[in-house]
């Protein structure tokens, strides 16, 4: 035997999500409820308890507030299994005064901001087409740097450090600190960033070397010899007999 709550249609109901279905049904409360049927359930219990206390018959009970813990309570009275966690997100958007008209986004960390920003159109998926523009439109000064990387990019896929220049220029005169310190240090190497872009030559080799020495470290005490010896001879197989590499889209 399960726990059940009678259940009737919403009937325009908006405080909160709440389920569709039929306009009258019992509810299963378990574990397993989802969001919206937790909302559906709060509904329920909210009705229930939508009654003042009346002094003239006797009723003396001062007025309960209504808060995640107590809902959960009487859930749990009423045989939900679920966890106060699952009940708190449901009636969370409401002391935060957010509007109920549609699912809300996750903002982005900075960390995917960045990866949004330097990531190349042409392989961006739907969701960051479709969120990048919005963040960008909120948030001028990510407009700004995310315009200044799509320009050195473009250097780079040209291989033309003609406008570098300008460039550094409009890096030093962002107002941005993060960005006016990295157009100093690009400065004082100016001929090597310049060098960079206009040759298809890289450190890349060197800094894949140095990652295969660090990996190789931290096997160091823990494996032996003969494994070591297997992973030296591997690695300097792939690289000898590795495809050319292709300049890519950045």
């Amino acid at each position: 035997m399960q726990p059940v709550l009678e259940i009737y249609a919403p009937d325009g109901f908006a405080l909160w999500p709440v389920a569709e279905g039929e306009p009258f049904r019992y509810l299963t409360l378990s574990g397993e409820l989802t969001t919206a049927e937790v909302g559906t359930a709060l509904m329920r219990i909210a009705q229930c308890n939508d009654i003042d206390p009346d002094p003239n018959v006797g009723d003396d009970r001062p007025p309960r507030p209504h808060s995640a813990k107590i809902l959960h309570e009487e859930l749990q009275t009423k045989g939900y299994l679920g966890h106060y966690q699952r009940v708190k997100t449901a009636v969370a958007h409401l002391r935060r005064g957010l509007p109920l008209d549609g699912p809300r986004e996750r903002p982005p960390s900075p960390r995917e901001a960045a990866r949004w920003i330097t990531t190349c159109p042409a392989r961006r998926s739907p969701q960051i087409i479709d969120r990048l523009p919005r963040l960008l439109n909120h948030c001028p000064e990510l407009r700004h740097t995310h315009d200044l990387v799509r320009r050195f990019v473009s250097m780079l896929d040209n291989r033309d450090a003609t406008p570098l220049p300008g460039w550094l220029d409009d890096l030093a005169d962002s107002g941005l600190a993060p960005l006016t310190g990295l157009a100093g240090a690009l400065r004082e190497d100016r001929h090597a960033v310049a060098q960079g872009i206009n040759t298809p030559y890289n450190s890349g080799v060197n800094e894949g070397r140095i990652t295969d020495v660090k990996l190789l470290r931290l096997m160091a005490g823990r494996a032996s010899v003969p494994l070591l010896r297997h992973r030296v001879v591997l690695i300097a197989h792939l690289r000898r007999y590795a495809d050319q590499p292709t300049v890519s889209q950045r």
